[in-house]
């Protein structure tokens, strides 16, 4: 008899009596268990790094910037409002109880290829939050062929803020050219924005911002109504 009978032989003959020890686990149930479980902690941990980034608390330089700006300027009124974060433009209206078209949407966009008028590769385009930009039409005024959203880790590199806090000032941030639809005027006398905090929002008239401002384009078109 070869030694694995015997061993065979040996534990039946221990089980006979109740002193066999427990089978071990069969080492193929567990080895198809191992990649789940490690893939579900890379996920949790995944998951629990967004979520702090998410959370962690916004830069105030730009919002006190943008205050200092406007305090300094005499006969240019304005109010502050502070409220729950906020992203899009319709939930910005929601909390200011005002409506979608007074708010002054501010799009950051790149030229890769070709610097923009003076030199500058970033352009704000400020414009109603109810109409939608046309970047065929504004590279066209521009005088460029290339013409894109800057990404959201451009967006704070270049203006200090997370996306849907950034105001409608340029001139806050080095390199970047303002540019102004007509629509922020047709819309009304006064408009809002969030003032470089989620939970910041600025209101005031449209003929004090674009006397401020003095964009690169006070009244451009490059716009269409939203769908």
């Amino acid at each position: 008899m070869d030694e694995r009978a015997v061993h065979l032989s040996l534990y039946a003959l221990l089980a006979q009596t109740g002193s066999a020890p427990a089978a071990p686990a069969a080492a193929v149930s567990v080895a198809p268990t191992l990649p789940a479980a490690v893939a579900s902690t890379a996920a949790a941990a995944a998951a629990t790094a967004a979520a702090a980034a998410a959370a962690a608390p916004e830069s105030r330089a730009t919002h006190e910037r943008l205050l200092a700006l406007l305090a300094g300027r005499s006969g240019a009124p304005f109010t502050r409002l502070t409220h729950a974060p906020t992203r899009t433009s319709q939930e910005s209206a929601n909390v200011r109880g005002a409506t979608l078209a007074s708010g002054a949407k501010a799009m950051l966009l790149r030229a890769s290829r070709a610097p923009l008028p003076g030199g500058k590769l970033f352009c704000l385009a400020v414009m109603s939050a109810a109409v939608k930009a046309e970047l065929g039409r504004l590279k066209k005024l521009l005088g460029v062929k290339d013409l894109s959203l800057a990404t959201e880790a451009e967006v704070l590199a270049v203006t200090g803020c997370v996306p849907g806090a950034v105001p409608p000032f340029g001139s806050l941030f080095s390199g970047v050219l303002t540019v102004v639809d007509a629509s922020l005027s047709a819309q009304g006398a006064t408009i809002n924005f969030n003032a470089g905090l989620r939970t910041e929002s600025v209101g005031m008239g449209v003929a004090d911002y674009l006397r401020i401002e003095a964009p690169h384009l006070p009244a451009a078109d490059f716009s269409t109504p939203m769908a």
